[in-house]
């Protein structure tokens, strides 16, 4: 990772005033609680966490996170409140005294709902690819991957994936051909990075229903390859209530690549009764020795049969 950041242009930010801490009651361990929060290279010795008015910070751009709401902004509204910000934010200087958060969003949010005006920083200077890779690995690294949105995984897969093959670090497209290919720092397979990078074909309004568990990542994958104008009648009859299933999904799949989907197509599939399975059922050894002891199969079905009959007459 150090390999892909710029060095910081110190002597531009003498002036900056310096922060005294990362913790209220500080020690001398700091630089190990520091760096056990965040990825390797996102944190050097040599550099100087300076105090940022809050007023000069700005989110990043087209940020593909959801920020922490409700409960959980609360709860670190209030660890910040009880041991102050443990990890400095990252930010990039983007014009004279204005910051862009590339680490942080959500601390920078607590702050400003605790009323607090300066924000411990490390400030770096990195053009736009390298900017993008510190956002999206510092929120893979402070969430795990299964809390995301499945929105969120698809966009930043996504972007990570473009980075990596603008920046000529990695060529997943070669890479796949090698076992046990890994997407950098997300630590995902192979099969679930080019699952992800598909639904980006994705209508907008098919990934909020993806969002909202109308469906799962396995069927969207199915459907990501029809035109959007068809993905959006989709979204239509599953807004209405219709069921989008695995096997309505791969019938989709399917007439979609004969090159026959039409909206008529998508409404049969819904309306066509899907198949009932057979019940298979056996009777206890017991049963059918205390009851039809040399029976044939036919004769216990026909006296089965008639005594349900007499059953349900009355």
């Amino acid at each position: 990772m150090d390999s892909l950041f710029k060095n910081n242009n110190r002597e531009q930010r003498e002036e900056k005033k310096p922060f005294n801490g990362l913790f209220k009651n500080q020690s001398s361990s700091t630089n190990e609680k520091k760096e056990s929060l965040m990825p390797k290279g996102f944190f050097d010795d040599s550099e100087e966490v300076f105090e940022l008015d809050i007023r000069t910070l700005e989110p990043f751009k087209n940020h593909p996170f959801t920020s922490y709401s409700g409960e959980r902004l609360k709860q670190l509204c209030e660890s910040i409140e009880d041991i102050g910000v443990i990890t400095p934010i990252i930010v990039r200087e983007i014009g004279d005294d204005r910051y862009e958060i590339l680490a942080g969003h959500n601390r920078v949010n607590a702050c400003k709902e605790l009323g607090i005006n300066e924000v411990p920083a490390i400030i770096k200077d990195l053009d736009d690819d390298t900017a993008l890779l510190y956002v999206t690995e510092s929120n893979f690294y402070q969430r795990s991957f299964s809390e995301l949105k499945e929105s969120e995984k698809i966009k930043a897969i996504k972007l990570r994936y473009d980075v990596l093959k603008k920046q000529k670090k990695r060529n997943l497209e070669e890479g796949a051909e090698e076992e046990n290919t890994k997407l950098e720092l997300f630590d995902l397979s192979r099969r679930t990075v080019y699952r992800y990078l598909k639904l980006n074909k994705l209508v907008d309004e098919l990934i909020e229903l993806l969002d909202d568990g109308k469906f799962g990542v396995v069927i969207a994958q199915d459907i990501a390859d029809i035109n959007s104008e068809l993905q959006e009648y989709l979204s239509i009859k599953i807004l209405e209530g219709n069921i989008l299933t695995a096997q309505i999904a791969k019938a989709i799949k399917e007439e979609n690549r004969k090159g026959t989907l039409t909206e008529e197509k998508v409404d049969e599939f819904f309306t066509k009764p899907e198949k009932e399975k057979k019940a298979n059922v056996k009777l206890d050894d017991d049963i059918i020795v205390t009851y039809f002891k040399g029976k044939s199969k036919k004769e216990i079905n026909e006296t089965i049969k008639k005594l349900l009959e007499e059953h349900f007459k009355n």
